[in-house]
């Protein structure tokens, strides 16, 4: 068996790994196949061939994961009692659940998430892009509050039915979701985003109620309205649901919205090819997927003593899967760290995930890409990094990977 070296002093909750992780990434890799985490104890797991395996296996490796981390019991009692006095407790349904229940509301979802439901997205996502473009000031602007992340929010209330005046209070309770999955969250830390998860639920609840009253044919008023089995969801499983889609629903795109016009603003000539060949506008926003993962890594537990490898795995180990990790493995990609247009299998990264947690809003998110990206290089002849301080800030986070403040100007055409 491959030896553990839990001295090692890299740590997937040191700030500066979660800030830029890449090099972190090679280090553990180059040194384990799998490497113990020595904050977390979480098995982190970076190779992509290790990565796809144990997500097609979630019989072994069940994405139920329970307690994360190196939290207190006492304090995770403390969180409990609050959902359970405000909000609602936690409900397996999608991210953190396995078959056959997953199945279900896996398959529930679809239904009401459908390709047609997408397509008939696209003239949306049109009207608010050039809307949001239009509104571009003249000279030094955050593209990241600009563009990046209205976009995508105002599309995910868009399709739930919920106002656009909410989009900020998304954004909050989305970074408050994502925030939860940090181990190093101290007690008042986990009380505190628990208070804000807990807003968002009871948010959640009243329109449900509405819906189930009114239907009104969104995507919230038809989960709301659908049963499995003759039996409609609970409160608390539809709130679960909706909570999982609003971060899939904003979160892949605004990270990568934002990773992708950084990449622009530093290559002038990269702009002019895509402008010149539009074509490959889908490969570009592919590999910046691929090199720019918006989610580093989700989790799973071993249900049994197993192996990944020659790595002994116990009984119940958190491993934490590292979507960026994999998406930059030298022994799958040539080059790994350089954008190629004209890569083969250029969808095959797991920026989404891999296997039965697939993400289920990735065609929404690609579609947003596609016509943001689009009408952003057809509306300007530059995009160039604004001349001042901290023009680009990348907030460390656990699993996220994402840019709060881009700084640009842009010539329009």
């Amino acid at each position: 068996m491959e030896k553990q070296n839990t001295g090692c002093p890299i740590s997937m909750t040191d700030p500066k790994v979660m800030g830029c992780p890449f090099s972190a990434y090679d280090a553990v890799r180059e040194q384990q196949e799998i490497y113990v985490d020595p904050v977390s104890g979480f098995y982190v797991v970076t190779r992509y061939d290790d990565v796809k395996a144990i997500a097609d296996d979630p019989h072994t490796f069940s994405n139920s994961t329970g307690q994360l981390g190196t939290r207190s019991q006492q304090a995770s009692q403390k969180v409990a009692q609050l959902y359970r006095s405000e909000g609602f407790l936690h409900v397996d349904t999608l991210v953190t659940n396995d078959p056959p229940s997953h199945t279900r509301y896996r398959s529930l979802v679809d239904k009401a998430f459908n390709a047609l439901r997408i397509r008939s997205a696209e003239g949306t996502i049109l009207s608010v892009t050039n809307g949001l473009i239009e509104n571009f000031p003249e000279g030094p602007f955050d593209f990241a509050q600009a563009f990046s992340i209205p976009l995508p929010v105002r599309m995910i209330a868009e399709q739930l039915g919920i106002p656009a005046e909410k989009g900020a209070d998304f954004k909050r309770w989305s970074d408050a979701l994502l925030q939860q999955s940090n181990p190093a969250l101290n007690e008042q830390q986990m009380l505190d985003v628990a208070k804000v998860v807990i807003e968002m639920q009871n948010f959640f609840a009243q329109m449900i109620r509405a819906t189930r009253e009114q239907p009104t044919g969104t995507l919230l008023s038809d989960l709301a309205n659908l049963d499995i089995d003759g039996e409609p969801l609970s409160e608390g499983e539809l709130v679960s649901i909706l909570m999982q889609l609003l971060v899939a629903g904003n979160e892949t795109t605004t990270n990568t919205l934002s990773a992708a016009v950084l990449r622009l603003a530093q290559d002038p000539d990269l702009q002019d090819h895509l402008r010149k060949n539009p074509q490959q506008i889908r490969n570009f926003y592919e590999e910046v997927l691929r090199l720019d993962a918006p989610l580093q890594g989700l989790f799973r537990r071993a249900t049994k003593a197993t192996q990944v490898g020659t790595t002994a795995i116990p009984e119940g180990a958190i491993l934490n899967l590292r979507w960026g990790a994999g998406n930059r493995d030298p022994q799958r990609y040539e080059n790994r760290d350089q954008l190629d247009l004209d890569r083969k299998a250029v969808t095959q990264h797991l920026a989404f995930g891999h296997g039965i947690h697939f993400c289920l809003g990735n065609q929404l998110a690609r579609a947003e890409l596609r016509i943001g990206l689009t009408r952003l290089l057809e509306e300007t002849t530059s995009i160039r990094l604004a001349d001042c301080e901290d023009n680009v800030v990348r907030p460390p986070h656990f699993i996220a990977y994402g840019i709060s403040k881009l700084m640009i100007e842009a010539t329009r055409a």
